[in-house]
């Protein structure tokens, strides 16, 4: 199911809009001392930011989906052979209700398997739920975003993550 430029040009401006009021928030809260290099605002300030990215993103998504022309099935000849069925779509629930024992399971995993093997088991199972189909990509996209996450919270953040179990 795809959703509309229109839905998610909204979305985007309410995204937007958030992370520019926790910005600015932000500028007119005044500074406590804090032994955190950061201090107490850096996360929310980062946070805050990188929903602000994520916005420009979706908007940029969504303008360039409306000015491209919808895509069109291919015609249909006389000697083509019969259509295979489509697959039916699951229901709502049962990915809502996947999603959630796949993040149950992740909560519970993390401090057995620490943050990198129970995040790639996360990845690697949530995406065939949502709907990735390409191996590739279910491979791939955790171990980049865990990856990244990591390295965000061992040297942007000075945060350790149980990175393996003890």
């Amino acid at each position: 199911m795809r959703s509309s430029p229109r839905a998610n040009l909204i979305t985007a401006a309410v995204m937007f809009l958030i992370g520019a009021a926790v910005l600015v928030s932000l500028r007119e809260t005044p500074d406590v001392p804090v032994e955190d290099p950061l201090g107490p605002y850096g996360l929310p300030r980062a946070l805050a930011v990188g929903l602000v990215a994520v916005a420009a993103l979706i908007a940029a998504q969504a303008w360039w989906s409306a000015l491209r022309p919808p895509r069109r099935p291919p015609p249909v000849t006389e000697d083509a052979t019969a259509e295979p069925e489509a697959e039916e779509p699951a229901p709502a629930y049962l990915h809502g209700g996947l999603t959630i024992a796949v993040t149950v399971g992740y909560a519970l995993l993390l401090p057995v398997l620490g943050f990198v093997a129970a995040s790639l088991a996360f990845g690697i199972a949530l995406l065939p739920v949502l709907g990735t189909r390409r191996l590739r990509t279910i491979l791939a996209v955790p171990a980049i975003a865990v990856a990244g996450l990591w390295l965000v919270f061992a040297y942007a953040l000075d945060v350790g993550l149980p990175t393996f179990p003890r």
